[in-house]
C-alpha cells in the first residue's frame, strides 16, 4: 500500500479529496483491476487540484504518487496538475508584458510578411540566394515585411489603449497578459517563412553544411515556440466540457505504467490503438516502397558489385557449393568468410531457395530494415508513451541513413538493427529465451555487429535496467567478436582485412590492428589530426539532427557512440564509412535512436508532457527537411545509392536494358562460367562461377560487356579490347547496350565491335 499526501483541511471539498485519495491502493495488480486503480488514482489527483484552486491556497503538487512497496515507476497525469493562473508572469509590470508581446508580434509579422511576399512575387527560389531579385520584387518584399508588423503593432496598441480607457490600470494589466499569451500561442506559425526554402533540393545539393545549419536553427525555433505556446495554454481540470475535450486531445501525452506497458487481455481480442496502426501502416508502406524500387533498379541492370558478391555467395550456399564461396570477388577459389563472418546467410537460404535470384535478397533486406521499426516502437512505447513511440518509429522510417542503406545494393549490416532492438525489448520484459535467440541472430549478421551486443550489455548495466543480464550479454558479444575476428577469420583470409580503412594511423613497420591501437592510445592528438575531415561533421549532423540531438543529452551517449567512433570516425581518407549514402549509418542509428528514447524519458521539466511534446516537435521539424533533401521518399531527383545516382522505377531506358540482357542471357547455359562487367555481374551470379571483370577473367567461357564506351568502368575497356584483338574471345551477339562474347568463338564480328567501343 502506498502513501498519499493529504492537503490541509480547508473545507468539505478537501475532506472529500482526502477520502477519495485514501481509497486508492496502487499495488502490483494486472488486468482490469490495475486499469481501474489507475483511473481512480487520476480522479483523486484531479480532486486535489480542484480543491487547491477553490481554496486559493498554493500547495506544491507532487509530480506523482506511487506505492513505496511496489518499486515501480510513477504514473503521471498531465491533466491532473493545477491549472496555471491567468497571469503568465504576475510579477512583471504590465508595460513589460506589453512590450514583450509587441516584440514577439513584430518578429512574427516580419516572418509572415516575408512569406506573403514570397507567395506574391514571381521570382524563383534560387534568386533569393543569388541576389537576382528584380526592383519590383524587392519593393514588394520590403513593403510586406514592414507593413504587416506595423499593422499588427497598431492593432495591439489599439487593443491595449481601449482596455486602459475602459477599465483603467487593472484592465490594462489583464489585457497585456492576454495579448502576451495570445502571441505565444500563435508563435509557431511565425516559422512558415523558412519552410519554402527548406524543401528545395536543387538549392542545397552543393551546400550540405549550410542546409544542415539552417535546419538546426529551424528545429530549435520550432522547439522554443512550441514551449512558448504550450506554456500559455493552461490545462483545465474538473469534469467540465473543456476539461473533457482537453483530456481527449491530450490522452497520448499521459504517462503509462512502465512494466508492463499494457494490461494483458485474455479471452477476447482488443483492437489496436491508433499509434500502433500508424506504425504498422508505415512499416508496410516502407517495405512495399523499397522492395519495389530496389528490385526495379536491379531488373534495369543497374545494381553492381556488392549485390553480385552476396547473390553468388547465397546461391552456392543453397546449392551445396564450397563454404562461403563468392566467385564474383575471389574467382573459382577462395571464400568470403575471411572478409566478413555473415552467417546470417544460412537464415536467408530458405527464402533464397524459393526464388534463387538477387530479387529475393533485395526484398528480404527491405522487409527486415522496415520491420526494425516495430521493436523500436515497442521499446519507445514503454518508456515515453504510444504516440511518442510512434514518432520515433516514423523518424526511423524517414531517416535518410536508413533509406540509403536500403538502396545501396544488398548488405548484411543493416539487417542487425531489427534483432538488436528485439533483444533489447525481450531483455527489458524478462523474456530471456527470446532475448538469447535475438542475440544469436544479431551475432550472425556480421562479426563487427558483435560490438553492438557488447554496447547493449554495457548500456543495460549502466542504466540499471538489468545489470546482471547486461554483463552476461556484453561478455558474450566480446568473446564472440574476439574469437571470430582474431582467431577464426584470419585462417580463411590469410591476413587481417580492412586495415586500409585506418592506414594513416599505422605506425611505420606495423601492418595490423595492433599498430592502429597503439597510435590511438598513445598519441590521441595525432589521431585527431589524421581522422579530422569536414565530411565527418556533415555526417554527424545528418545522423543526429533528425533526432534533435536527444542522444547527446545523456552521458550514456559516450557509450552508445562507440561503434560509430570506431568504425566511421577513426577512418582515414576512406569516404564510404563516414558518408550517409552507404550502409554504415546502421552503426550509429542502432544506438542513437535508443539513446534518444532514454533522453526523452528523462525529461523533468514541468509540466513534463509539454517539454516532451516540444522535443518531439523539434525532432519532426528536423526530420522532414533532412529526409526530403537526403532521403528517398519525399523527393527522388537528388537520391544517390553509394556513388551512383539512383533511378526509380522501370523507365524506357530501364526496360530497354532489361530486354537486351534477357536476350543475351538466353544464349548462355545456366551453369556456364562467365565474366561480366561491374554493373552486369549481378545478372549472372545465380550460378556456381560468375566473375567480375574488374577482379579478373579467370577461366570464364563467356564474356558479358557493355556495347558503349562510356559504360565501361575501371580497367574493363582495355581488358576487353585486348581479349577481342587477340582472338581469345569472339563476339556472339550484340544487343545494345550489351554484348556477349565466347572463348574460341569466331572473330568475324570483333572488328566492328572494336570500332564501336573504340580501340
Amino acid at each position: 500500500m502506498g502513501t498519499v499526501i493529504e492537503p490541509p483541511e480547508v473545507g468539505g471539498l478537501h475532506r472529500r479529496c482526502a477520502r477519495e485519495a485514501a481509497r486508492i491502493r496502487l499495488e502490483r495488480v494486472h488486468g482490469p483491476d490495475r486499469r481501474q486503480a489507475g483511473a481512480e488514482f487520476c480522479r483523486g489527483r484531479m480532486l486535489f487540484s480542484l480543491s487547491w484552486l477553490v481554496s486559493g491556497r498554493h500547495v506544491p503538487i507532487q509530480r506523482s504518487f506511487w506505492t513505496v512497496s511496489s518499486g515501480r515507476p510513477p504514473i503521471d497525469c498531465m491533466t491532473c496538475q493545477r491549472a496555471e493562473p491567468t497571469l503568465v508572469e504576475p510579477s512583471l509590470p504590465a508595460l513589460t508584458v506589453a512590450f514583450r508581446a509587441l516584440a514577439i508580434a513584430g518578429v512574427g509579422g516580419v516572418s509572415l510578411g516575408f512569406f506573403c511576399a514570397f507567395l506574391l512575387i514571381d521570382e524563383p527560389v534560387p534568386a533569393f540566394l543569388e541576389g537576382g531579385l528584380s526592383p519590383m520584387s524587392q519593393k514588394t518584399m520590403l513593403a510586406a515585411m514592414v507593413g504587416l508588423p506595423a499593422f499588427l503593432a497598431l492593432a495591439a496598441a489599439l487593443y491595449l489603449g481601449l482596455a486602459a480607457w475602459r477599465g483603467g490600470r487593472r484592465s490594462l494589466s489583464r489585457s497585456s497578459h492576454r495579448l502576451y499569451a495570445a502571441v505565444r500561442v500563435v508563435s509557431p506559425l511565425f516559422l512558415v517563412s523558412v519552410i519554402p526554402f527548406l524543401f528545395r533540393w536543387s538549392i542545397w545539393g552543393s551546400r550540405p553544411l549550410l542546409f544542415l545549419g539552417l535546419v538546426s536553427a529551424f528545429s530549435l525555433a520550432a522547439y522554443g515556440t512550441t514551449r512558448l505556446a504550450a506554456a500559455a495554454l493552461p490545462a483545465p481540470c474538473g469534469d467540465t466540457a473543456p476539461a473533457r475535450l482537453w483530456r481527449r486531445l491530450c490522452r497520448p501525452w499521459w504517462g503509462r505504467p512502465r512494466w508492463p506497458c499494457r494490461p494483458r487481455w485474455r479471452g477476447r481480442w482488443r483492437p489496436p490503438s491508433a499509434p500502433t496502426l500508424l506504425v504498422a501502416a508505415g512499416i508496410l508502406g516502407y517495405v512495399a516502397y523499397f522492395s519495389y524500387y530496389t528490385v526495379a533498379f536491379h531488373v534495369c541492370v543497374r545494381t553492381g558489385y556488392d549485390t553480385s558478391i552476396y547473390d553468388n555467395l547465397v546461391w552456392n550456399l543453397v546449392h551445396g557449393g564450397p563454404f562461403f564461396k563468392s566467385s564474383s570477388r575471389f574467382g573459382p577459389e577462395g571464400g568470403h568468410f575471411g572478409v566478413h563472418a555473415e552467417l546470417f546467410a544460412y537464415v536467408l537460404a530458405p527464402v533464397y531457395a524459393i526464388y534463387p535470384r538477387a530479387h529475393s535478397l533485395l526484398v528480404a533486406q527491405s522487409v527486415l530494415i522496415g520491420a526494425a521499426a516495430w521493436p523500436l516502437y515497442c521499446f519507445a512505447r514503454r518508456h515515453v508513451g504510444s504516440w511518442f513511440g510512434a514518432a520515433f518509429a516514423l523518424v526511423y522510417l524517414l531517416h535518410p541513413a536508413v533509406h540509403n542503406a536500403n538502396l545501396y545494393e544488398f548488405h548484411f549490416l543493416p539487417l542487425g538493427m531489427v534483432f538488436l532492438w528485439a533483444a533489447l525489448n525481450f531483455l527489458e520484459t524478462r523474456r530471456d529465451v527470446l532475448a538469447a535467440l535475438a542475440i544469436v541472430l544479431t551475432l550472425s549478421v556480421r562479426e563487427d555487429v558483435a560490438t553492438w551486443v557488447v554496447i547493449l550489455g554495457v548500456a543495460l548495466a549502466l542504466t540499471g535496467t538489468r545489470p546482471r543480464a547486461g554483463l552476461i550479454v556484453a561478455a558474450a558479444g566480446a568473446v564472440y567478436f574476439l574469437v571470430m575476428r582474431f582467431l577464426v577469420m584470419p585462417r580463411f583470409a590469410g591476413a587481417e582485412s580492412f586495415v586500409f580503412i585506418y592506414r594513416k594511423l599505422l605506425p611505420p613497420g606495423e601492418v595490423g590492428l595492433s599498430g592502429i591501437l597503439k597510435t590511438v592510445l598513445t598519441n590521441p592528438l595525432l589521431t585527431l589530426i589524421q581522422v579530422w575531415e569536414e565530411q565527418k561533421l556533415v555526417y554527424s549532423l545528418q545522423l543526429l539532427l533528425p533526432l534533435f540531438f536527444l542522444p547527446v543529452r545523456r552521458p550514456i551517449f559516450l557509450v552508445l557512440a562507440a561503434p560509430t567512433l570506431v568504425f566511421s570516425f577513426l577512418s582515414t581518407e576512406y569516404l564510404p564509412v563516414a558518408h550517409i549514402r552507404f550502409q554504415y549509418g546502421a552503426h550509429a542509428l542502432v544506438f542513437f535512436l535508443v539513446g534518444a528514447v532514454w533522453a526523452l524519458e528523462r525529461t523533468v521539466d514541468q509540466p513534463w508532457a509539454r517539454a516532451r511534446t516540444a522535443a518531439v516537435v523539434g525532432m519532426l521539424s528536423a526530420t522532414l527537411p533532412i529526409s526530403y533533401q537526403f532521403g528517398a521518399v519525399l523527393q527522388r531527383q537528388a537520391v544517390y545509392a553509394g556513388p551512383v545516382h539512383y533511378r526509380f522505377g522501370i523507365d524506357a531506358e530501364g526496360a530497354w536494358r532489361r530486354d537486351a540482357m534477357a536476350k543475351l542471357l538466353a544464349l548462355v547455359p545456366p551453369r556456364a562460367k562467365i565474366a561480366a562487367s561491374g554493373f552486369t555481374t549481378p545478372q549472372v551470379t545465380n550460378r556456381p562461377d560468375a566473375y567480375n571483370l574488374t577482379i579478373g577473367l579467370f577461366d570464364a567461357e563467356y564474356l558479358l560487356v557493355p556495347s558503349e564506351r562510356q559504360d565501361f568502368i575501371v580497367d574493363e575497356h582495355p581488358t576487353t579490347v585486348r581479349l577481342l584483338t587477340s582472338g581469345t574471345f569472339g563476339i556472339v551477339a550484340v544487343e545494345p547496350p550489351f554484348a556477349l562474347a565466347r572463348r574460341g568463338h569466331g572473330t568475324g564480328q570483333n572488328p566492328a565491335f572494336l570500332d564501336r567501343i573504340g580501340r
